[in-house]
């Protein structure tokens, strides 16, 4: 899901982003995304890109919010990190 310029979404249940050939969530440009996990698992995993990804952005996280084997590789660095978050 990529959400952009002055945009609020909100995910109120459970949800998957997974498997996708890039990240799973990105956010930028002033945006908002609220996950709130009451109806069960909103799952962000196996993304070839970083699970979530946020620029200039809200991101509000409530509930079972699994975050898990996203596949980033950055220059010089092994590490795989699921989340990046970047300012201005």
């Amino acid at each position: 899901m990529r959400v952009q310029n002055l945009s609020d979404v909100s995910v109120n249940d459970f949800g998957a982003f997974n498997n996708n050939a890039s990240g799973g969530i990105s956010v930028e440009g002033n945006s908002t995304v609220g996950l709130t996990a009451w109806g069960g698992l909103i799952d962000v995993s196996n993304n070839v890109g970083f699970g979530l990804y946020a620029a200039r952005a809200d991101i509000n996280v409530l509930g079972n919010v699994r975050i898990a084997n996203n596949k980033v590789y950055l220059a010089g660095d092994s590490r795989t990190p699921g989340v990046r978050w970047r300012g201005l």
